[in-house]
C-alpha cells in the first residue's frame, strides 16, 4: 500500500485490519458510512455503480476511496457477493466519545456468497448452497450446506458426468476445492459453469485441510464414529463436508450451531434429472426467457410461505423412486384436495407464517433483533392453529405432520409477556419489552415517567416566574433538554439562563437545573436501553435453544405448504390422481401439459394418449408436421412421469406410471461457443450421455435426433440410435423426427410403434389437430409451415417446385437437381418468367386476389394496374 496519504493512524489501523482479511472486501466504518480504500475501492466502485474518490487529494500517493451509508449497507453487500466478492464488516466496537485516539474497530463479520443469510438479498424461494468437491482417483466426493437453513447433505459418485448434474441442481454460488484437484476433471465444470454463473467465487484450500477427514468431522459432531449418519465408504464425501466446514467456521469464526449433522444423499432414491432435461421440460427456467414464470414450478406453486415454495423446488429436483413414499403423498393431495375447507382454512393461516428456516439462522448467528421474535410467536401461534387444524386428518403422512406441528406452550406464552408487538429493528434503542416482565426494568421506566412530570412542571413553574405564556421546555437527540423563548420575549428572560442556540425566530437556554436533571434523565435511559438489551439477548439465548424443535416445525410446515399448493392446483386444472407401480407401464389417458394448458389460453388444449411398455410398445416413432405438437406432446409426458414421482396429481384423465430411474431429453438446438462445441457436437454429446446412463426403466423422449448434420448422415446417426434403444438399452422411448425414413424400424422390430400428430389440407392450407394417431406420415409440411412464418411468396412457389423435383428423384449424375442445372441455362421468356419478374408484392396480391368475385370491369383495371407496375420495375 502507498504511503504518504496512507500513513496516518486512522490508515494504520485500516492497513492492520485488512492484513487479515486480504481476501475480502474491507467495509471500514466512519460514523455513518462503511469506507473502502485502496484496491477495494476501485473494485467495489465499479460493481456497486459508485463514484470512487480519493483521500488526502493534495498528497503525492492520494488514497482511493468509496463508501456507502450504514443504513443501507445490507443492500450495498448483497452486490458485493452476488459479483463473488467475501465482504469483511468491520465496525466500531466502542463509543467515540470513550475513546482516547482512535476508536478501536475490528471485523465482527465476514459473509462470503455461499454465507449469505440475510433475507435482503437471498432470493425468498431459492436455497444458497455453499458446496465443497472433493475428488481421488476415479471417485468424486460433493458436500453441500443450506447456511441459512442449516441442512448438511453428503453424496460420493462414481461417474463424474453424475456428479456434475448433481452440481448443476444445486447451482452454487460458491464452491471449496482442495488445491490439488488443479487439472483434474472437476476443473473442466467450474470453467463451464462459471460462464453462465458469472459471480461464482471458488475457494482453494491446503491439502492438508483434508487430513484424517473423517476423526474431525466426527469430533465436531461429538460423536465416535460416522456410521450412525450412513457415512460408512463415502470417504471422498466426507472429505469434501470437512473442507466445507473447516471454511465455513473458519468464516464465522465459530461453529454454527443451527448446522444438522450430515446426511447421506442416496442418488439412486431419486429420480435423477441431467441439466439438459431439467433446461427442456423447463422446470425452473423458461427457455425462451430465462425467467422462473411459465415454467413448472410457476405452475404449481401456489404456496403461501417462502420455506414452502424452497421445499417445492426440493422436491422438483429429488422426485422419489418409492412407490410407498409417492403413495403416502399423493394421500395427503387427495385428503386437501377433497377437504376444501380444512385446505383453505390452512392456506389462510400460512398467510400469516413468516420463514421460520432462515428466521431460526438469524437466532444461531446472533443477528435476529426484536421484530424476529415477534414474527417467530405470531409463526408459533399460528402452528398451534394448524395443529388443532389437523386434528381430524386421516392420512398417515398428515398425522405425522401434525405431530411435528407442536409449538412449545412455555416459548411462546415467554415470547407473549415479553415482547411488545411492534419493535424498532435496532435491539439497542429500547421499546422491546412489555411492562410487566421485569420488575427492574418496570422501576427504571416509571423513574423516567416521574422525570417526564418533572419537566411539565419545571414548563408550568418557568412560565409563571417569567410570565412568558410560551415558554417551553422541549428535548431533542443533538442539544438535549433546553427552554425555548421566542425572541420578543428576549427581555424577559432571567439572569440563570444560559444560551444554548439561537434559532430564526427564537432562542434555546438551559439552567443549571435543568442540565443537571437531563444527566439524570439521559443516566437513567441509558439504563433502561441496556436492561432492555439484556433481557432481548437472554430471550434469544433461550429460542436458540429450542432451535431444533424450531426447524423441524418449520420443514414440517414447508412440507404441509407444498401439500396444499399442489391440492389446490389440481382441483382448479382439474387433474387426476396417478397409479405408481413397479412394472414398465406406462400409460396416459388424456394427459395435457401442465404449462401450456395453463398459460396458453387462445384455444383448448388438444389432450392425447400414450402407453409406453416393453412388451410391445417399448419406442413410438412420432411423425407429423412442425407446429403440429410434436414437441410438446414429447415433453408433457416427462412433466406427467415428473410430477406424478413427487406426489402430485397429473393433468390427464387416467394416469398409469412404472417408476421411472431417470428422464433424458434431447431437444431442440444450442451450441456452446464458449466450450468450443458445435449445435450438432452439443447434441451428440447429449445423445451419448442418454446411451451410456440410460436404463431400462428410463424414460428417453428424443426430438430431431441428427438434424445438425448432412441428410444421410443424421438419418444414419437417428437409426442407429433408435435401434440401440430399443435392443440394447430397452428403455421407454419416444423418438420425434422428421425422417420418415426411419418409421420402416416398425417392420423389423416388434416393439416399435409409430405414431403421427394429424394434420388436415383444406383450401390449400393446413390446419393443425394437436391429436395423436396410430401410423406414420411421409411429409412434413414445411412449405406450408414456412408460408405460415411469413416466408415471401417467390420463394415459397420455387420451394414447391424444387419439392417435386426432389420427389421425383430428378437428380443428374452427382446429385444435384436437374432443376438447378437447368436453372443456369439462359432462361425462356415465357410465361412463369413473366411471373417471377413480377416481384413479391405483385404475386401476394395476385395470390389473395378472389378471381370469382371480379367483374370484367374491375379485372381489367387490375391488369392495367399491374401492367404499370411492372413497367416501373422493368
Amino acid at each position: 500500500m502507498a504511503s504518504s496519504g496512507a500513513d496516518t493512524p486512522l490508515m494504520r489501523q485500516y492497513n492492520e485490519i485488512k492484513s487479515q482479511h486480504q481476501d475480502a472486501i474491507l467495509l471500514f466504518r466512519l460514523g455513518d458510512f462503511y469506507e473502502m480504500f485502496f484496491e477495494d475501492a476501485k473494485v467495489a466502485s465499479k460493481i456497486l455503480d459508485i463514484a470512487l474518490t480519493s483521500r488526502d487529494k493534495k498528497s503525492k500517493n492520494p488514497v482511493p476511496l468509496c463508501g456507502v451509508p450504514h443504513h443501507a449497507v445490507t443492500g450495498y453487500i448483497s452486490k458485493l457477493l452476488n459479483e463473488g466478492c467475501k465482504v469483511a464488516l468491520c465496525e466500531q466496537i466502542e463509543d467515540p466519545k470513550d475513546a482516547k485516539g482512535i476508536v478501536k474497530r475490528e471485523v465482527v463479520r465476514v459473509i462470503s456468497p455461499g454465507m449469505q443469510t440475510d433475507a435482503e438479498g437471498l432470493e425468498a424461494t431459492e436455497t444458497n448452497s455453499l458446496v465443497a468437491l472433493f475428488a481421488k482417483k476415479d471417485e468424486f466426493g460433493l458436500a453441500w450446506i443450506d447456511v441459512a437453513g442449516g441442512s448438511f447433505y453428503i453424496a460420493t459418485f462414481k461417474d463424474l458426468i453424475a456428479a456434475e448434474a448433481e452440481l448443476w441442481k444445486l447451482s452454487p454460488r460458491e464452491v471449496i476445492v482442495p488445491e490439488g484437484l488443479e487439472g483434474k476433471a472437476f476443473e473442466r465444470w467450474i470453467q463451464l459453469y462459471s460462464v453462465t454463473h458469472s459471480g461464482l467465487r471458488v475457494e482453494r484450500l491446503a491439502d492438508w485441510v483434508y487430513e484424517k477427514a473423517p476423526q474431525k468431522l466426527a469430533e465436531r459432531f461429538q460423536v465416535g464414529t460416522l456410521h450412525g449418519f450412513g457415512l460408512e465408504n463415502k470417504g471422498v464425501g466426507v472429505a469434501a463436508a470437512w473442507g466445507l466446514l473447516h471454511y465455513t467456521e473458519g468464516v464465522n469464526r465459530s461453529p454454527l450451531p443451527h448446522l444438522y449433522p450430515p446426511v447421506a444423499h442416496e442418488v439412486d432414491r431419486f429420480l435423477q434429472l441431467d441439466p439438459a432435461t431439467e433446461s427442456s421440460l423447463e422446470i425452473f427456467r423458461n427457455q425462451n426467457l430465462s425467467e422462473s414464470n411459465h415454467t413448472l414450478f410457476d405452475a404449481l406453486n401456489e404456496t403461501e410461505t417462502a420455506m414452502g415454495a424452497r421445499q417445492l423446488k426440493v422436491w422438483l429436483r429429488f422426485p422419489l423412486r418409492d412407490v410407498q413414499g409417492i403413495s403416502e403423498r399423493l394421500d395427503v393431495v387427495e385428503e386437501l384436495l377433497e377437504g376444501v375447507s380444512l385446505r383453505e382454512s390452512l392456506q389462510k393461516e400460512f398467510e400469516h407464517v413468516y420463514d421460520l428456516e432462515r428466521l431460526i439462522g438469524r437466532v444461531a448467528g446472533a443477528r435476529a433483533n426484536a421484530r424476529d421474535l415477534v414474527a417467530l410467536r405470531s409463526t408459533l401461534w399460528r402452528a398451534d392453529r394448524i395443529h388443532t387444524l389437523l386434528t381430524s386428518a386421516k392420512a398417515k403422512k398428515l398425522q405425522d405432520l401434525r405431530q411435528d406441528i407442536i409449538p412449545d406452550a412455555s416459548l411462546l406464552n415467554r415470547l407473549e409477556k415479553a415482547l411488545l408487538d411492534d419493535p424498532p429493528f435496532s435491539t439497542r434503542e429500547g421499546r422491546m419489552i412489555r411492562e410487566g416482565f421485569s420488575p427492574e426494568l418496570d422501576s427504571l421506566r416509571q423513574g423516567a415517567q416521574g422525570n417526564k412530570g418533572w419537566i411539565a412542571e419545571l414548563e408550568r413553574k418557568e412560565r409563571e416566574r417569567t410570565g412568558i405564556s410560551s415558554l417551553k421546555v422541549s428535548y431533542n437527540r443533538v442539544f438535549g433538554y433546553y427552554i425555548e423563548i421566542t425572541k420578543s420575549n428576549l427581555s424577559k428572560v432571567p439572569e440563570n439562563y444560559h444560551r444554548k442556540q439561537t434559532l430564526v425566530n427564537a432562542e434555546r437556554f438551559v439552567t443549571p437545573e435543568l442540565k443537571e436533571r437531563e444527566n439524570w434523565i439521559l443516566s437513567a435511559e441509558e439504563k433502561i436501553y441496556a436492561l432492555e438489551h439484556e433481557l432481548f439477548e437472554k430471550l434469544r439465548s433461550e429460542v436458540s435453544h429450542q432451535m431444533r424443535e424450531i426447524q423441524a416445525l418449520g420443514k414440517a410446515m414447508a412440507d404441509l405448504d407444498v401439500f396444499c399448493s399442489l391440492a389446490r392446483v389440481a382441483g382448479r386444472s382439474k387433474y387426476c390422481r396417478p397409479t405408481l407401480h413397479d412394472g414398465d407401464e406406462l400409460s396416459i389417458q388424456g394427459g395435457r401439459h401442465p404449462v401450456v394448458e395453463k398459460y396458453a389460453q387462445d384455444e383448448p388444449f388438444v389432450p392425447n394418449d400414450v402407453t409406453l411398455d416393453r412388451q410391445s410398445q417399448q419406442l413410438i416413432i412420432l411423425t407429423g408436421p412442425n407446429m403440429a405438437g410434436k414437441s410438446t406432446i414429447v415433453r408433457q409426458l416427462g412433466l406427467i412421469c415428473l410430477m406424478a414421482q413427487i406426489g402430485s396429481f397429473v393433468p390427464a384423465d387416467e394416469a398409469r406410471i412404472g417408476l421411472v430411474d431417470r428422464i433424458y431429453t434431447r431437444v431442440g438446438a444450442s451450441d456452446d461457443l464458449v466450450g468450443g462445441r458445435s449445435t450438432f457436437m452439443v447434441e451428440m454429446s447429449e445423445t451419448a450421455n442418454i446411451l451410456r446412463s440410460a436404463t431400462d426403466r428410463s424414460l428417453v423422449l428424443l426430438d430431431e435426433i441428427g438434424r445438425g448434420t448432412s441428410t444421410f448422415d443424421g438419418l444414419s446417426l437417428a437409426w442407429a440410435v433408435a435401434e440401440d434403444l430399443h435392443d440394447r438399452v430397452q428403455a421407454r422411448t419416444i423418438f420425434a423426427t422428421h425422417y420418415h425414413e426411419i418409421t420402416d424400424l416398425a417392420r423389423t422390430k416388434s416393439r416399435v410403434k409409430n405414431m403421427n400428430v394429424m394434420v388436415k389440407e383444406w383450401d390449400g392450407k393446413i390446419v393443425f389437430l394437436h391429436t395423436l394417431a396410430q401410423g406414420a406420415v411421409n411429409r412434413s409440411y414445411g412449405i406450408e409451415v414456412a408460408k405460415l412464418a411469413g416466408i415471401p411468396f417467390s420463394v415459397v412457389e420455387r420451394a414447391r417446385e424444387i419439392l417435386k423435383n426432389l420427389e421425383k428423384s430428378e437428380l443428374d449424375a452427382t446429385g444435384a437437381p436437374v432443376l438447378a442445372m437447368e436453372a443456369q441455362k439462359a432462361p425462356k421468356k415465357d410465361q412463369l418468367e413473366l411471373f417471377r419478374r413480377m416481384g413479391d408484392d405483385m404475386l401476394e396480391e395476385l395470390n389473395r386476389t378472389d378471381l370469382d368475385c371480379l367483374s370484367p370491369r374491375e379485372a381489367l383495371d387490375l391488369l392495367y394496374e399491374w401492367r404499370n407496375r411492372f413497367r416501373k420495375k422493368t
